[in-house]
């Protein structure tokens, strides 16, 4: 979702329905369900709610960065509610129309669909990634042979002349070998790291403090870590995920300490559901990668490629949420 997307119509249109969607059941989501069995105007006012979501899950989706600011207060807050209680009733009522029209014949787990936890998240898009693998292979041989069909004489791309062609094939595949083979990009971990890369909704006013700080930004050293995540480099970036931890809390959590530790310990306002010990977890994992000793090893979770993914992810998942939840007085 573009920064400029968060004023648009997409979004007006999803902060309307979803105000309407809470009237309707009084803000009390387990009701939604029933609501909508018995009401087929419930019914499609649910339906255009997540097909309003889905547009905006789509935004967020298409492009590089996987944060978006400046986000004004209220449609973070109301993203984030109906993530957090309306998903489920949504994806019920959804389930339901579907099966109607399939003859009862649909069933899919809430909690494989939702993608909410490191392990579903992985799975889901691990699927994603390796069908687009494919995809991409398919389409790499498809040009190999075609190219091989233009060398050889094809009578009708004889007559059009195919050296333009061939040699615009030439440079794609010339591309893709460079990409895969010389600089050793594993596309396959890119593209499922990236799905999984959780979406943060940066606050306007953190926006502006960046704007006015001389300092290496709270944002860059986000952007950065996500990047090095995503195309492989995964030590440097649990480093720079410390370096974001910290910039976080020493800016808005905690101004009086210096030392990382202390900035946890003695951290306030944290979010709810945010403890402590998560956030000395990152700490020690780094701690291990930038100081590395055998006193430092035993903070480093192991180190098989499916289990780090989903632990980094979980843990740049507690990221999101500190910046999200920056306490008001501190922006």
């Amino acid at each position: 979702m573009s920064d400029a997307a968060k004023d648009s119509a997409e979004v007006m249109t999803f902060m309307t329905l979803f105000a309407q969607v809470k009237k309707v059941c009084c803000d009390q989501p387990e009701a939604l369900e029933g609501l909508a069995k018995s009401d087929r105007d419930v019914q499609d006012l649910c339906m255009s709610l997540r097909s309003a979501m889905d547009t905006l899950d789509a935004a967020e989706d298409s492009q590089s960065r996987t944060f978006a600011a400046p986000v004004g207060r209220d449609f973070k807050s109301a993203w984030r509610d109906c993530q957090d209680r309306y998903l489920e009733p949504l994806f019920l009522i959804m389930l339901a129309v579907h099966a109607e029209s399939r003859e009862g014949k649909v069933h899919v787990p809430f909690e494989l669909w939702n993608q909410m936890s490191p392990d579903a998240a992985f799975v889901a898009a691990n699927a994603i990634a390796s069908q687009a693998f494919i995809d991409l292979s398919k389409s790499m041989l498809a040009l190999r042979a075609f190219k091989d069909q233009i060398h050889n004489g094809w009578e009708h791309w004889q007559a059009d002349k195919p050296e333009p062609l061939e040699l615009d094939i030439d440079m794609a595949l010339r591309s893709w070998d460079l990409l895969a083979d010389t600089v050793g990009l594993d596309i396959q971990t890119a593209i499922r790291r990236k799905r999984m890369l959780p979406f943060t909704l940066v606050p306007q006013e953190v926006q502006l403090l960046e704007s006015g700080n001389a300092r290496l930004s709270l944002l860059r050293l986000l952007e950065d870590a996500q990047r090095a995540f995503v195309f492989g480099s995964t030590l440097s970036a649990v480093g720079l995920m410390r370096s974001t931890l910290e910039s976080v809390l020493r800016d808005h959590y905690n101004p009086w300490d210096s030392k990382l530790v202390d900035l946890i310990d003695n951290a306030t306002g944290l979010p709810a559901h945010i403890h402590p010990a998560r956030l000395h977890t990152l700490r020690r994992m780094a701690n291990a990668i930038l100081h590395p000793s055998p006193s430092t090893g035993a903070g480093l979770v192991d180190l098989r490629e499916e289990k780090l993914e989903k632990e980094m992810i979980s843990l740049f998942r507690i990221l999101r949420d500190l910046i999200e939840g920056i306490p008001e007085a501190s922006k």
